[in-house]
């Protein structure tokens, strides 16, 4: 027989269900995770881009699970796994990096010119759209070819 739920008060608010934030769901939730790596679910079917092969090219390991209590694993088939196993489910294979190798491929691109550093500079070279509207916006057609007007610009008063 069912437990009977304890009535919430009027007008009190509805407690939140808590969600996991490592994973979509418990299949893919990472056990254990090491907090100086970054870890990646690839689909082990992906041929080229974004693929097994892609990731170990950027640095990234197969996990294996190990065979100590607090090794890291994924939640779905964790029990079935031996030593030295790949650790994947669902056709998706677990992959880690360590977090500053992962850090300088965001800030510096795979390739090493590209990435957020490079992102800032073409930023910070970019002209004030303010400024340049009216530069911007001229011999533009701001409207349809029946006349009517799409929108208007004018200029901010400070």
């Amino acid at each position: 027989m069912a437990q009977a739920q304890a009535a919430r008060p009027v007008g009190a608010p509805k407690v939140p269900v808590k969600r996991r934030t490592n994973g979509v769901g418990n299949w893919s939730q990472i056990l254990n995770p090491r907090p100086d790596m970054k870890y990646v679910l690839v689909d082990a079917s992906r041929k080229g881009m974004c693929g097994v092969d892609h990731y170990e090219m950027l640095g990234y390991k197969i996990v294996r699970k190990e065979d100590r209590p607090d090794a890291t694993d994924l939640a779905a088939g964790a029990r079935g796994r031996q030593k030295g196993d790949i650790v994947q489910a669902f056709g998706n294979v677990l992959m880690a990096i360590p977090l500053d190798e992962w850090e300088s491929i965001q800030r510096y691109g795979e390739s090493g010119n590209t990435g957020s550093e490079l992102c800032d500079v073409i930023e910070n070279r970019l002209r004030d759209r303010k400024q340049d509207i009216k530069e911007i916006t001229a011999g533009t057609r701001m409207v349809s070819p029946e006349g009517e007007q799409y929108f208007h610009l004018s200029e901010d008063k400070e």
